[in-house]
């Protein structure tokens, strides 16, 4: 029988409108809150205490900082005084001899006895400028039969005539090499494109 006053009733109140829902109480949001807060608050603090002056250091530190640099300051100057001692006890050891050196020193000749000048000096030299070259590109590597340099829009390799009586002598790891009205120009590649800019 009270299953049947049980229905009865849920069944009025539902006519009304009035759902079981409203009657239970709502729960406080309270506690969510407090916790949101709680958190802002501690993030503000992180933060302001990552934002506090980085150059106030504990006195323990700084203590440690001069003692190793204390340390690395003793330490330099016993090494500096031992390589004295033993430098000064070599030398009264040993009798030094002075190296044997030639008369004329050989100094590796330029190809075909050619005077040899560098490009920003080519005119005061010589007395007159030296043709332009359009340098594009410059390869080097270390098998010459791949050096490669592109002046005017051609590639050349070492030993080409570029223009008449201008030979390409060689492609170093800078610049060029180029025989020219008997000298050999050295031409250094980013001077001449800084040069251009």
């Amino acid at each position: 029988m009270s299953y049947i006053l049980d229905a009865l009733r849920k069944a009025e109140t539902e006519r009304r409108g009035v759902s079981l829902v409203d009657h239970v109480a709502p729960q406080s949001r309270v506690p969510y809150k407090t916790l949101v807060g709680t958190l802002f608050l501690l993030n503000a603090v992180l933060f302001a205490w990552l934002l506090l002056d980085p150059t106030n250091v504990p006195e323990s530190t700084s203590a440690s900082a001069e003692k190793k640099s204390d340390q690395h300051r003793f330490i330099k100057e016993d090494l500096q005084s031992k390589s004295g001692e033993l430098l000064t006890s070599a030398i009264s050891k040993s009798q030094l001899t002075p190296p044997t050196v030639p008369a004329v020193q050989e100094v590796d000749p330029t190809p075909n006895g050619l005077e040899l000048v560098y490009y920003r000096d080519f005119e005061g030299v010589v007395g007159y400028t030296f043709p332009n070259l359009a340098i594009s590109i410059h390869t080097y590597t270390a098998e010459p039969s791949e050096r490669t340099v592109h002046i005017g829009g051609t590639i050349w390799r070492e030993g080409d005539e570029i223009q008449d009586g201008m030979t390409l002598q060689a492609i170093t790891e800078n610049g060029i090499e180029v025989s020219y009205d008997g000298y050999l120009v050295l031409l250094d590649v980013l001077e001449l494109w800084n040069a251009v800019d």
